[in-house]
Formats: C-alpha cells, sequence, structure tokens
C-alpha cells in the first residue's frame, strides 16, 4: 500500500509533544485511471465465415472498414456490422455481447476511433487508440514576437484502452482505462529542417508508410543515420534493408527530446533556452500527479456524455473513476503484500517502516562511521 508523511504547517506531525518531526505513516485512498463499463444485456445479429488465412482477412478489414468489424475465433471469423443499414457477410446468428469481452472491447474501440476521427483529432493507433489534443505546450511557451513552426508541437497524448477488472464476480469487470503523458511531434521533414540550415549529419531519420487506415497517422518506421547528402537525397549507413539513400522530403527526425532541442536552438537562436525551460516547466506540471488526474477525469466526464453506440441501437455507459472507499462497489481487490523489514544495527534492531526505524534506531553504520574531513583546494 502505498504511504505518504503528515506534517503540521509548524513542521511537526500531528500529536507531536516536541518540535522535534516525528514521522508517521498514513494510508493513501487509491484513485484508479479507470472508469467501470455498462454493457447492455442484449443479443446483436452477427455473421460467421471459416477463416481463410491471414491475408483474407486483412482484405476484409480493409474492404468493410466503414461498415464491419471482424474477430478471429478459432477456425472462424466473425463479423459485426457497425452502421445503420448493414448487414451480416458470413452466416447470421446471434451473439450476447456480454458473452464475448474480445468482441465488446472491438466495439467500443472501433467507436471511440470513429468518432475522434469525425472530431478531426490526430490519431496514432486503434488498439489502444491513443490521439492528440489540440493544445500545444510549445507554443504556449514561445514569447509573443516569436513565431513557432506548426510542424514542431510538445501536445498531451491520450490512451484509450478497454481491460478486464478482476472482482468477486466470476465474469470480472469491462473498465476504460485512460492514460496522459506528453508528446513530442516533429513534422517537418528533412528538406524543410535543411531550409532553416540545420545539418542533419549524424542523426537518425524515420520514413512514412503509405497509409492504411485512413484515420490513422501512419506509423513511421525507422530508415536509417544520415552520413551525407546528394541531389536532394540523404545518403544513410546502419539501415534496416538494402536502402542506402532516401528522399529528404520523406524523411523525418525521431520525436526525442535532443532532437526538439536541436531544432529550437536552430530556429530560436538565443530565445531558445528560455523558451526551453518555459516549455519544461509547462511539461512537469502536465505530468504531475494532480492535475493529469484532473485531465484524466475531464476527458472520460466528456466521453460519457457523447452517448456512442456500439452497433445500430445499441449503445453503452461509463461510470465514475474507481476510488477506494467512498462507497465505490466496483473497486478490484486489494491485497496487501508483506511488509520489508529493514535493519538499522545488530540485536534485533529492525522495523516495517524505514522513516520511524531511523527516527527510533539511526543508520546502520552510526557508531562506527567516522566523518572525512573535506580537503578544499
Amino acid at each position: 500500500m502505498s504511504r505518504f508523511l503528515m506534517l503540521t504547517p509548524d513542521g511537526t506531525s500531528p500529536g507531536s509533544e516536541t518540535t522535534r518531526t516525528k514521522l508517521q505513516p498514513v494510508q493513501q485512498r487509491l484513485v484508479l485511471n479507470t472508469a467501470p463499463i455498462i454493457i447492455p444485456d442484449t443479443n446483436i445479429p452477427v455473421g460467421r465465415q471459416p477463416f481463410r488465412d491471414a491475408s483474407a482477412l486483412r482484405s476484409d478489414r480493409e474492404r468493410h472498414r466503414d461498415t464491419h468489424i471482424f474477430k478471429r475465433r478459432g477456425d472462424s471469423v466473425i463479423d459485426i456490422p457497425v452502421c445503420l443499414g448493414a448487414s451480416p457477410l458470413g452466416a447470421e446468428e446471434d451473439l450476447c455481447l456480454k458473452d464475448d469481452f474480445g468482441i465488446c472491447k472491438a466495439l467500443i474501440l472501433n467507436a471511440y476511433l470513429d468518432y475522434l476521427f469525425r472530431s478531426g483529432r490526430e490519431i496514432f493507433s486503434y488498439s489502444p487508440v491513443e490521439f492528440l489534443a489540440r493544445d500545444d505546450l510549445l507554443s504556449e511557451s514561445v514569447p509573443r514576437d516569436t513565431v513557432c513552426p506548426d510542424w514542431m508541437s510538445v501536445r498531451l497524448r491520450y490512451q484509450i484502452d478497454i481491460r478486464m477488472h478482476q472482482t468477486d464476480s466470476a465474469q470480472g469487470m469491462p473498465v476504460i482505462a485512460l492514460a496522459l503523458r506528453t508528446a513530442i511531434v516533429l513534422d517537418g521533414s528533412c528538406a524543410d529542417l535543411a531550409a532553416y540550415g540545420l545539418d542533419l549529419v549524424g542523426k537518425y531519420v524515420l520514413t512514412e508508410p503509405d497509409k492504411i487506415d485512413p484515420r490513422l497517422r501512419p506509423r513511421r518506421r525507422l530508415a536509417g543515420r544520415i552520413i551525407g547528402t546528394a541531389d536532394k537525397k540523404l545518403l544513410l549507413d546502419d539501415t534496416r534493408a538494402d536502402e542506402t539513400s532516401i528522399e529528404a522530403g520523406k524523411a523525418f527526425l525521431e520525436p526525442r527530446r535532443e532532437n526538439l532541442r536541436f531544432c529550437m536552438q536552430a530556429i530560436f537562436g538565443e530565445k531558445s533556452e528560455t523558451i526551453w525551460h518555459r516549455l519544461f516547466t509547462r511539461m512537469w506540471e502536465a505530468n504531475e500527479g494532480k492535475a493529469k488526474l484532473n485531465k484524466i477525469q475531464g476527458v472520460l466526464s466528456f466521453l460519457a456524455r457523447q452517448n456512442l453506440e456500439l452497433c445500430p441501437g445499441v449503445s453503452f455507459q461509463i461510470g465514475d473513476l474507481q476510488a477506494e472507499g467512498a462507497g465505490c462497489t466496483s473497486f478490484p481487490m486489494v491485497s496487501r503484500e508483506t511488509p520489508p523489514v529493514y535493519v538499522f544495527g545488530p540485536s534485533q534492531k529492525t522495523d516495517t517502516w524505514h522513516n520511524r526505524g531511523l527516527e527510533k534506531f539511526g543508520p546502520y553504520d552510526q557508531s562506527t562511521f567516522t566523518p572525512v574531513l573535506l580537503g578544499l583546494r
């Protein structure tokens, strides 16, 4: 169980009789970044067809992306219509939603993917669904008299996943999990960067494949390291294949922190350090526990109000964030591990809480430690 220290404003712990700080373990109420999903107890029409091979399944998914989702079940493939007017492609049968968590998960993620795509969000992946917020922390850190290129940004990246929490019930409880982190976006090609006078030799670059799903941002892959340029092409080594060159307009820097600073120094010049410190502060504030929890609560509340459908006529609901106690019956089971035993000296000088043991016994080597005189030169 997590612990923290509680101190009064004057520096003493509650109930302390002296001015010396006494540390007391205080149990923390746990709050998860998950919320229960209420799935209706209903049957939906699906199709079942024989599984041929992975290529055929991939082709079916691409051909019917807007109308059906597909899930393999052993030697069969289940297709589920997800838009009004669509019918099962295989032999029709009824499926109880609650009996198949995998299909429920796929339907929920597909509903969020379609909604975010219609809302104009940049989406990175389908399972889990990852998308970017519109706010740009880098632009907010740049002075008003300075222009920030639109291909360079630092944004909040949300991740939506569907999981199963084990409860006292044999079936468990489906939950939506929402995670948040900051993401660096470098969408300027190496040709764009060269226009700013950046020397890219020695940098690793990515290439962008063709889109497979128009709703998703293409997933870039590593191409190699730049060793030179020739005729608007980048010469590469340390490549994954036999490609020894790539067009500068089709290559991108890795979205790493050192590459962001590299671009900022070239574009912002002497202002780059000030902007970097402002940006770092905003990134830290966005990842601070309380701020992150508030953002997650806000996004979950917004998603819960959208009343999305799994398939025509079948919607689902999202509950509140799961918190320990406070009447939350959906909180998963919590088990307490045996606490470690800290040793502070011979003759049974032990304790199961490190700070209390230090207060009581002092460090293990207090009787043998010899201070070293510092020699200043």
